[in-house]
């Protein structure tokens, strides 16, 4: 999908926007296994307190370098024992909030995190077969299994469309099967869909993509490039009008983070620089900046990582 984007910029077809959202790493936790997540960098990270350092941080985030949403992942962040309050204290900061979600939790929980003021719920399905979604896990669970968390995210679906931005984001691997199966599914209810690519296989993950757009007769419209982040995207449209996005990760870098490193030098790296992640690790409050690499400076200390060439180059950047 490169080729289209890359042509729809030189067409001067693009939408340049800044970078606006701090993901928040709430905890590991998750009810599902899928083999595909990269669990923003960490599977060992600590559950982030809910304190007055946490706000602080958002206050910097906000104040530093204009960001102004709040996007709660993990691990599965509405199971979080606290992400009702840890959405009405970014909520009262002024921050716009977002959640991914796998729709497993009960539709009570989902409903309190919108009265505390969730703006947007990002749910992730991949697939409509249980079958195939069993397979998605490591280790693989039956079709039993995904028969019911698929009900669970069908019934949610329908339960909160039209009362929160609601949004669903696809996976696609190496097949486009479960992509084209989802489309009558998104068309029917009308809510936003936005496929995206397995970090680790882009080259097989991205003729997957393309060749399910051929056979959804979309065509690429815009290019979307979101400065300060690796993370672009491109609009599709059909011929009956139905419009989703294709997510892409382009080539950006941070030299305080990225000069010498080995994983850039023999193309390694599938994320590059996307973006400040909140986290906790081995007691403290941290900045991730890389989902490949730990330790300085892929991982910083909140208050080193204000002070750091990589934050400098970032708010340079926006």
């Amino acid at each position: 999908m490169y080729d289209v984007f890359e042509k729809l910029v030189s067409q001067g077809k693009v939408e340049r926007t800044r970078l606006l959202s701090i993901r928040v790493k709430l905890h590991v936790p998750c009810q599902w296994t899928c083999n595909f997540c990269h669990m923003e960098g960490n599977p060992t990270s600590q559950p982030i307190r809910n304190d007055i350092q946490f706000s602080e941080a958002l206050i910097s985030f906000r104040d530093r370098f204009g960001l102004s949403e709040v996007h709660f992942t993990g691990g599965e962040p509405s199971i979080h024992r606290e992400i009702v309050e840890f959405i009405t204290k970014a909520k009262n900061l002024g921050f716009k909030v977002k959640m991914t979600t796998n729709g497993q939790a009960g539709h009570q929980r989902y409903f309190d995190c919108i009265q505390a003021g969730l703006d947007e719920l990002n749910m992730s399905i991949h697939t409509l077969d249980p079958a195939e979604l069993g397979k998605l896990m490591a280790p693989p669970r039956n079709a039993d299994w995904g028969k019911k968390a698929l009900e669970k995210q069908i019934k949610l679906i329908d339960a909160i469309n039209g009362k929160v931005g609601t949004k669903i984001n696809t996976c696609v691997g190496e097949t486009e099967v479960s992509a084209i199966a989802l489309a009558s599914f998104v068309k029917q209810r009308n809510v936003s869909w936005r496929l995206m690519n397995v970090l680790e296989i882009p080259d097989l993950s991205y003729a997957a993509l393309k060749r399910a757009c051929n056979l959804l007769g979309a065509t690429a419209v815009r290019a979307s490039i979101i400065e300060g982040s690796s993370s672009c995207s491109v609009d599709m449209r059909c011929d009956d009008g139905f419009a989703f996005k294709l997510k892409l990760i382009r080539p950006h870098f941070l030299e305080g983070m990225c000069s010498g490193c080995e994983l850039r030098s023999y193309g390694g790296c599938y994320e590059f620089a996307y973006g400040p992640r909140l986290e906790m690790e081995r007691g403290m409050l941290m900045v991730r900046n890389c989902v490949h690499r730990n330790g300085p400076p892929f991982s910083l200390p909140i208050n080193a990582y204000f002070s750091h060439p990589i934050a400098e180059q970032l708010q340079e950047e926006l």
